[in-house]
């Protein structure tokens, strides 16, 4: 008797990317209703009609860690302002892009501390 498969669950979210045949690298996206492009810069041969794939990467956990924070701030209630976070990346580092944090005006002494008690429990790098 064959093994029986369990059945995955139907994907919550589903990203379509296919070459437009504009220039040598733009790849039109499609996440969810949203539009948009993937390229590369002109320094690299793209057209720069949108962000890298690095640059996908870099604001998809710039999105998470604020979006985390946020979270952790609300469970927590602990007050914040408006987070914003930094990501700089390369193509030649292979490891996560460092991070800076921005927890807006006048955080409480508790915020203060929130990316370093996120980071003991291994939510950021």
């Amino acid at each position: 008797m064959p093994p029986t498969r369990r059945k995955l669950p139907a994907p919550v979210e589903h990203v379509h990317v296919r070459e437009t045949g504009e220039g040598k690298f733009q790849n039109s996206v499609q996440a969810g209703g949203h539009r948009l492009f993937a390229h590369e810069p002109e320094s690299l041969g793209g057209l720069d009609s949108g962000p890298s794939p690095y640059d996908f990467l870099a604001i998809a956990l710039g999105a998470c860690t604020s979006m985390t924070l946020r979270l952790y701030a609300g469970h927590k209630q602990l007050k914040l302002g408006r987070i914003g976070v930094d990501v700089s990346h390369t193509k030649i580092d292979a490891s996560l892009p460092p991070l800076e944090l921005d927890l807006g005006a006048n955080p409480t002494e508790a915020a203060k501390s929130l990316p370093l008690s996120l980071r003991d429990r291994g939510l950021l790098p």
